[in-house]
């Protein structure tokens, strides 16, 4: 699995990342009290999400997630909302 595409025109329009704090994926399953493999999976693709990616090749990909405090807030409000 390689690095996600190019941010599209959603996350370009973002406010600079100097006034947002960042939780780490240590941080997010913490707060949630679960793994975090759990965490990965949920917010990998989710937009606002900063995902740095040292390819090498012929080798495993190394990702550095951040999750912005805004981003975890809505993902925690959109999952637990009762249908």
């Amino acid at each position: 699995m390689g690095c996600p595409e190019p941010a599209s025109k959603a996350r370009r329009g973002l406010r600079s990342s100097a006034d947002r704090s960042f939780l780490t994926l240590a941080d997010a399953a913490e707060r949630l009290k679960v793994n975090e493999d759990t965490i990965r999976r949920l917010f990998l693709n989710e937009p606002g999400v900063v995902v740095i990616c040292f390819p090498r090749k012929g080798k495993r990909v190394y990702r550095t997630v951040r999750i912005p405090e805004a981003v975890f807030q809505r993902v925690v409000t959109r999952l637990s909302k009762v249908a």
